[in-house]
């Protein structure tokens, strides 16, 4: 948890979602959920800047919560969550940067499944005036910082002479009133630190709002740094739109309705009318894999299902894809660490008169 502070201390009002519920009842906008914990409290504003706890309803468990001239709204989470909390991200104009030192997440929206986060990730986000997502948090720890900035403060960490400042930009400025702009970057020991210490504040009085907006902002001006050099990888972040999501969730559906058939990627990416670069990228960041690691975890989940069941592995390879039983063995042997031969010895009612009448 967070260390002792004399910040006050909000109830939950509902224990079943995550911090804008706890404070609204209900999912709310962001700005209305800080605007109603001032009001409740009567927090005072230390140059521009205030701050406050809020009850999670799983024990001791807090979120502490800042807003930095309400432009930047800071999410504090040190917890251990009893159950899976879930509820609806309304939009605004802010972008989202979401920090993640432990713990896992999955946004969902209404067209597609879910894009899953985790240890060490800092995801982008940035929805357009029509969208929103449903975020849900598994259960166990979670330590995770989460900004919300508004652009016209965002654009105080960015060069737009640079290149680096013109691809964020030219994102940002990509995203229609349906879309929602989506990445995720593998954050730094350097990064991680900077959230261990938010996470761990050394100070109990109005030096607690000064030291948050010091980190908070050497925080952005390495999240620029983490945007930029991501988007000069071949890894870039994209801006999906609803016809986007539901064509994803198309192509994954292709790919595992059958899984005895090959696609290469641009006859997939022809067939549910979206380009290749958006394709893989989209899954990479949708389904937190790509195209071909959708294909091979389906292909060993069916074959070891297949195996269990003693059908003769050249029978099995055939069935998920393979054309030669000596490739499907190899790509099994790698997948489990161990053979199809082992898997079927192995499986609910194995005999060996059944092995004996298999192989004669």
């Amino acid at each position: 948890m967070p260390s002792a502070t004399s910040s006050p201390l909000l109830p939950p009002r509902s224990t079943r979602g995550l911090f804008r519920t706890a404070v609204a009842g209900r999912p709310a906008r962001l700005s209305a959920v800080f605007h109603s914990l001032r009001d409740a409290l009567e927090l005072p504003v230390i140059e521009g800047c205030y701050g406050a706890r809020v009850g999670t309803g799983d024990g001791n468990d807090i979120w502490e919560l800042f807003s930095l001239h309400d432009d930047i709204l800071v999410v504090l989470a040190d917890c251990h969550y009893r159950a899976e909390r879930t509820e609806w991200v309304l939009s605004e104009s802010f972008i989202e940067l979401h920090f993640t030192l432990v713990g896992s997440a999955i946004a969902s929206w209404p067209e597609t499944r879910h894009a899953p986060s985790g240890d060490l990730d800092l995801v982008l986000c940035h929805l357009g005036e029509q969208a929103r997502y449903r975020i849900t948090c598994s259960p166990g720890q979670r330590r995770s910082l989460a900004l919300y900035v508004r652009p016209q403060a965002f654009a105080r960490f960015i060069d737009p002479g640079s290149d680096q400042g013109r691809h964020i930009l030219a994102d940002l400025a990509g995203v229609g009133p349906r879309d929602i702009y989506f990445n995720r970057v593998p954050i730094g020991a350097a990064q991680a630190s900077v959230v261990s210490q938010l996470l761990s504040i050394p100070y109990t009085d109005r030096r607690r709002p000064v030291y948050v907006a010091a980190k908070v902002a050497e925080l952005l001006c390495a999240a620029v740094e983490l945007w930029a050099r991501q988007d000069r990888s071949a890894q870039h972040g994209i801006t999906l739109g609803p016809r986007d999501l539901r064509r994803l969730q198309l192509a994954r559906a292709r790919l595992l309705d059958d899984l005895a058939v090959t696609y290469t990627i641009p006859d997939l990416a022809a067939e549910v009318g979206i380009n290749t670069a958006k394709l893989k990228a989209g899954f990479r960041l949708v389904f937190g894999c790509t195209v071909h690691e959708c294909v091979l975890r389906a292909r060993m989940a069916q074959a070891q299902e297949l195996l269990s069941r003693q059908m003769a592995v050249n029978d099995v390879a055939l069935a998920v894809g393979y054309q030669h039983a000596s490739s499907f063995s190899t790509a099994f042997t790698r997948y489990f660490g161990y053979n199809p031969r082992q898997a079927r010895l192995h499986a609910p009612g194995y005999s060996h008169s059944s092995e004996a009448v298999s192989t004669t």
